[in-house]
């Protein structure tokens, strides 16, 4: 059997309905400004992005039960009409493919130095002499740069672990369709999620919104004719239809809902073939949307490792956001973080059991959450 080595930080299942009978999509490259047609199979993905083939085995698993409530709406379904079990996994794709980016990984990337700092002090003292089996001769050069890999990978997979169980923290979100009734089509980008929080951004200056946080809207493409919007119905009022949908009849607005993609993109945003040379239309209004601010955070934390560091953080909030009809704020609501503990302790204690019960070994605890989430939900793998 052939080694897993091309992983995917997009599934396929994610950006099929933008690809054409012959499997190709067309990508625009942000940086070169140019597009071109690529492989469903090959686009946003890259080799042991996430670790060996029993990683990628167990996503692949996850990826199917993701696809679930995709596929449903694809197919018509109303979301009010989805099952509580395909919900909460609706909710766990969100958290989940947030989480698995490449743009997530590059920022997790830029503490390498304080990681290396760390582990060379950790060696320096002995602190790995009874807990690491090396494998074959080493050099404390090699040693070093695996404990460094190591250390980066395990606070990936630890992210994605929590993305798992973000059914949890989103749990109080309410969700519409935003139905597409326009010539235009939505498209897709390789980071996907968008996160915003147009009620409290300015008031607070808030760049990064969180999974907690008052006034939280995430906006997601479906297909081409479906994104989803999560909101906080504390903060918002959404007038939908009797199948939980906001027509969109104005192309200007998806425009606007399209430019959340250029500005979350790490590398590319893609369309359909048939509607090759749209998003190269619209790029020149990037800047109005696109938030790249130096920004310090803590990465790792909640019990593992942590390091500050300072870096344009992807996943910021766009600097505008979309005049959506129908979606009015309540002005009386004040700003909270978070909506409720309780849920965000529920999603950050069925990650750290992962994590406990794997002994911190990170590809073990994902393997492990996978199975949690089985389990939890009733699936039958």
């Amino acid at each position: 059997m052939p080694k897993k080595k091309n992983q995917h930080y997009v599934p396929r299942y994610v950006l099929k309905p933008w690809s054409d009978s012959s499997g190709q999509i067309s990508c625009y490259h942000l940086d070169s400004e140019r597009s071109f047609n690529e492989d469903v199979g090959s686009v946003c993905s890259r080799g042991y992005f996430y670790g060996q083939k029993h990683v990628e085995d167990a996503l692949e698993k996850l990826d199917r039960y993701h696809s679930w409530p995709l596929n449903e709406i694809r197919d018509g379904t109303p979301i009010s009409e989805l099952s509580p079990q395909h919900k909460q996994l609706l909710l766990s794709y969100i958290g989940t493919q947030r989480n698995r980016t490449r743009s997530e990984k590059n920022d997790i990337s830029s503490g390498e130095d304080m990681f290396r700092e760390a582990a060379e002090d950790d060696m320096l003292a002995g602190r790995y002499e009874h807990l690491i089996e090396w494998r074959g001769e080493l050099s404390q050069d090699e040693k070093l740069d695996a404990l460094v890999d190591a250390s980066m990978k395990g606070i990936h997979h630890f992210l994605i672990i929590y993305g798992i169980f973000s059914y949890g923290v989103l749990g109080d979100l309410d969700g519409v369709i935003l139905r597409n009734a326009t010539d235009c089509d939505y498209i897709v980008s390789d980071t996907p999620i968008i996160h915003d929080n147009p009620r409290f951004k300015d008031e607070r200056g808030t760049k990064i919104a969180g999974t907690a946080e008052r006034g939280l809207q995430i906006i997601t493409p479906i297909d081409r004719r479906r994104s989803l919007l999560l909101y906080d119905p504390l903060v918002y009022n959404v007038d939908t239809n009797h199948r939980q949908e906001l027509i969109i009849t104005e192309s200007d607005v998806v425009e606007e809902i399209n430019l959340l993609q250029l500005h979350n993109a790490g590398d590319i945003v893609m369309e359909h073939t048939s509607n090759r040379g749209y998003i190269s239309s619209i790029a020149h209004r990037t800047e109005e949307f696109r938030r790249r601010e130096n920004i310090e955070k803590e990465i790792g934390g909640d019990e593992m490792p942590s390091w500050r560091i300072s870096n344009e953080e992807s996943h910021q909030t766009p600097l505008k956001s979309p005049d959506l009809p129908g979606v009015s704020s309540n002005s009386s609501i004040r700003y909270t973080e978070p909506r409720d503990e309780e849920l965000m302790l529920q999603s950050k204690q069925m990650a750290r059991y992962a994590m406990d019960v794997a002994d911190e070994a990170s590809d073990v605890a994902l393997i492990g959450a996978i199975r949690f989430l089985e389990s939890n939900l009733g699936i039958s793998g």
